[in-house]
């Protein structure tokens, strides 16, 4: 008896089925002019050092100039942005950043120092404030490191940064 209802249920779902989707291939595209862009909130911040969230970090992503970026054919690769040369830029494959030599009185893994050149000539967009400089991005990275909240998103950067 449990089978035979198991079976009529079965091929009462499968009937029910297949007659629905004759029917909303037949409605069509209610709006076809319209794109619709499905998220999972707003941006909290547009501020790089505080945001945490993936709709913070579009934004940023979309306003903001790094140091260098992915390469948008290679992603294992580095092309400049803010940063026009690093050491060993153009001349290892991926244009791989690398600290320089560390101090040979320091201790294994500390006192590396980081390279980049910025480009000269990049205005901010209040122009008042004329162009961004090397101590620009050196004062970035300090408030970042100053200004992180607990549980913040700047432990991503310093950890390789800072080798802790």
């Amino acid at each position: 008896m449990r089978k035979a209802i198991l079976i009529i249920l079965t091929v009462s779902l499968v009937a029910t089925l297949f007659s629905a989707v004759p029917l909303a291939a037949s409605a069509g595209v209610p709006n076809p002019n319209h794109i619709y862009a499905a998220t999972i909130g707003t941006p909290e911040t547009v501020d790089p050092h505080w945001a945490y969230d993936t709709a913070s970090g579009e934004l940023i992503q979309n306003i903001y100039e790094p140091l260098c970026m992915f390469n948008l054919t290679e992603t294992g690769e580095f092309v400049g942005a803010i940063a026009d040369w690093w050491p060993g830029y153009g001349e290892n494959p991926g244009n791989i950043i690398t600290p320089s030599s560390p101090d040979p009185a320091a201790p294994a893994g500390t006192n590396q120092t980081w390279y980049f050149h910025v480009r000269a000539g990049i205005a901010w967009q209040n122009l008042s404030y004329g162009n961004v400089t090397p101590s620009d991005v050196e004062y970035s990275f300090e408030r970042g490191m100053f200004q992180d909240h607990t549980n913040g998103p700047m432990w991503m950067l310093y950890q390789p940064l800072l080798d802790r």
